[in-house]
């Protein structure tokens, strides 16, 4: 082992003395991005008007050190500046006011993390050399008003990577312990727009109907039909982003009436697909 390498695992503090497994499940943290962009924010467009709490995580950047953070935690009034150094990350729920005193530019996206994710006051990520760089390629596509590039998409998921690495760990549900539900969920996850019902992955589980909608409300903090509609929502939007027909993504994504599915995106996304599609367009 070079000195190198012994430095690093000194670092990590006492290691275990038996082998550790070779293989090992991993939960990977689920994360999308709704929407960005990047525009000029006017001392106009904030002032301590109320702020309506967002039903998604969103996160954002300015160019310069001319705002101020305001939020309410259990009736306690908080505050933080903002400036080029930090990027900040709200959770969904919390109303956070922002004061600028000038004008500034504002790079910003709405994302969706976990569900059972939970984070009760924003989060101030320090920018550093890797963060910078990241943010300079976000905003430069963005400002420049073209189609989304790759370039764009592993700088915007890096970023996203780097802040959440950052989150608090008791933040972060566990995955599903029960090999049951595991299962089941994977079932699920092969063909969301298939007909999934709860008595059917019941037995997909090897469980009784009840111990087993139990079990998954415990496992995953939702309900096995709201976590199908999620996935088939985000199988949705990611047809839509590859280009394909309106028409055709509600059906193959289990939705006969386009009314519902319009009502199911809304509900998500924040707007209609149309809107939506429309909007990644520009």
């Amino acid at each position: 082992m070079d000195r190198n390498s012994s430095a690093l695992l000194a670092g990590l503090g006492p290691m275990p003395r038996q082998r550790p497994p070779r293989d090992r499940p991993i939960a990977m943290p689920v994360w999308s991005v709704l929407h960005g962009g990047c525009r000029w924010v006017e001392p106009a467009e904030t002032g301590h008007r109320a702020s309506p709490a967002s039903p998604h995580w969103s996160l954002s950047w300015i160019d310069r050190p001319v705002a101020t953070l305001h939020w309410t935690v259990d009736g306690r009034q908080h505050e933080a500046p903002q400036d080029a150094a930090v990027i900040v990350l709200i959770p969904p729920g919390l109303a956070v006011q922002r004061d600028i005193t000038e004008p500034c530019v504002q790079f910003y996206l709405s994302l969706r993390l976990s569900l059972s994710c939970r984070l009760d006051r924003p989060l101030l990520h320090p920018v550093g050399p890797a963060e910078s760089a990241l943010v300079r390629t976000c905003v430069a596509a963005q400002a420049a008003r073209q189609p989304p590039t790759d370039a764009e998409a592993v700088a915007t998921t890096a970023l996203v990577a780097l802040i959440c690495t950052t989150l608090p760990a008791d933040c972060w549900p566990a995955g599903p312990v029960d090999l049951r539900i595991r299962a089941a969920i994977d079932r699920m996850k092969t063909d969301p727009g298939a007909t999934w019902d709860n008595a059917g992955l019941a037995r997909t589980a090897g469980l009784s109907l009840g111990r087993f909608l139990r079990l998954f409300q415990a496992e995953t903090g939702t309900s096995p039909q709201r976590l199908l509609r999620d996935l088939r929502l985000d199988q949705a939007a990611a047809a839509l982003r590859r280009g394909e027909p309106l028409k055709a993504v509600g059906p193959t994504c289990g939705w006969r009436d386009r009314a519902a599915f319009s009502a199911a995106f809304r509900q998500r996304f924040g707007q209609p697909p149309a809107t939506w599609v429309r909007r990644i367009e520009r």
